[in-house]
């Protein structure tokens, strides 16, 4: 679950771990990050955490080639990074458009570039 450090994408991956799934937590703030690893994860399969910003190219691909790494094959890829702007969609600008697009689309498309089948959902935080 990218995105995982609170809200939605931490509900989310609460919900998975009691499904039996290996999880890929990720958050973008370190204080965060240190709290998914204290969560008594339901799971009986494996996790791991790792610090990731969505919207930074790098640190996208990084992730991708982790989680491929420790698990091989991905089921699903929950995308639910918060973003950088919240306002309602008519009142955004062109810039803010192209940052809300590089947070919530960029490591789906990474990881959608990976070989292998999967499913990708995308939770968008755009009123």
């Amino acid at each position: 679950t990218v995105g995982a450090g609170r809200g939605d994408g931490r509900r989310v991956a609460v919900l998975l771990s009691g499904s039996g799934a290996n999880l890929v937590l990720t958050s973008r703030t370190e204080s965060e990050l240190l709290e998914l690893d204290k969560v008594d994860w339901t799971t009986e399969r494996q996790y791991f955490s790792c610090y990731s910003d969505a919207s930074n190219e790098i640190d996208s691909k990084k992730l991708v080639a982790s989680a491929v790494e420790k698990f091989p094959s991905m089921d699903y890829l929950i995308n639910a990074v918060g973003g950088p702007v919240l306002k309602p969609f008519a009142k955004l600008m062109a810039g803010e458009i192209k940052m809300l697009f590089n947070a919530d689309l960029r490591t789906g498309f990474f990881a959608a570039t990976h070989e292998g089948e999967g499913v990708m959902v995308e939770v968008s935080l755009i009123h």
